[in-house]
């Protein structure tokens, strides 16, 4: 009496159990999870879109932020850091970065919006620009990579004495960018990249070179996959360099 739906039970679990193993072993893949800088985003989803391996899952965010979750276990294959002091410190963590690479540079500028400030300003007047009541936006000075970066170039041209209080820090760097954006900061120090990127941001002075670390971005692989390896190869490959490119970003050191 009940032997139809007993037979259409047992087919539909064997044709379930079919589609497993026929998608165990039929090419489909885990997607490659990528811990990246928030200032990579925009290159990054023009390159992940171009890539033509597997599935990529990519997560942005602050470097120190990321780096702190993959030293207490998070479930990275690719790490993308815009500071080598990030990765420094994930080896002192215990974690192997034997196979970290170069990618790509940046430049350090300081930005106002583009719909109220036009001029170039002298970076060593960037205390008379603010007036009494502004504010710079950066990045955390003591863990976001840019707002380190930024803290370095102020003490460079001895205003970091003066403008340390007047200071809106930022979990990231896109984030303030975003300040000068929204009108929320009267000026930031941001990446070149987020200047260039962004219509409603005007770049209106840049920082020299030497007056902070060099802005290198590096690339580690923390599994062993072939995926993993792949993607951080592709990095450094002409099409993908050709991208960093297109969105201002500068060769690894070694390319140049």
């Amino acid at each position: 009496m009940h032997s139809r739906p007993i037979v259409a039970l047992m087919k539909r679990l064997l044709l379930s159990l079919v589609i497993g193993c026929f998608g165990a072993t039929a090419g489909f893949s885990e997607p490659i999870t990528i811990f990246a800088a928030s200032s990579l985003k925009s290159v990054l989803d023009d390159i992940a879109s171009d890539w033509g391996g597997d599935p990529l899952r990519i997560s942005y965010g602050s470097s120190a932020t990321m780096a702190s979750q993959i030293a207490q276990g998070a479930p990275a294959d690719v790490f993308l850091s815009a500071h080598t002091d990030w990765v420094d410190w994930l080896g002192r963590k215990g974690i192997p970065i034997e196979n970290a690479s170069v990618f790509a540079g940046n430049s350090l500028v300081v930005v106002g919006s583009a719909t109220g400030l036009e001029q170039k300003i002298s970076l060593d007047q960037l205390d008379i620009f603010l007036g009494e009541k502004g504010r710079l936006s950066v990045g955390l000075v003591d863990a976001v990579p840019a707002g380190i970066y930024a803290k370095q170039a102020l003490q460079h041209i001895d205003l970091w004495e003066t403008l340390q209080n007047r200071l809106a820090q930022s979990t990231n760097v896109r984030a303030a960018a975003q300040m000068v954006a929204r009108g929320e900061a009267a000026v930031g120090i941001v990446y070149t990249t987020d200047g260039l990127n962004d219509d409603r941001l005007e770049i209106l002075a840049t920082f020299d070179a030497q007056s902070h670390d060099p802005i290198s971005y590096v690339a580690l692989a923390l599994s062993d996959t072939k995926p993993a390896s792949d993607f951080v190869a592709y990095l450094r490959t002409e099409a993908a360099q050709a991208a960093f490119k297109s969105y201002g970003f500068a060769p690894p050191k070694d390319a140049q």
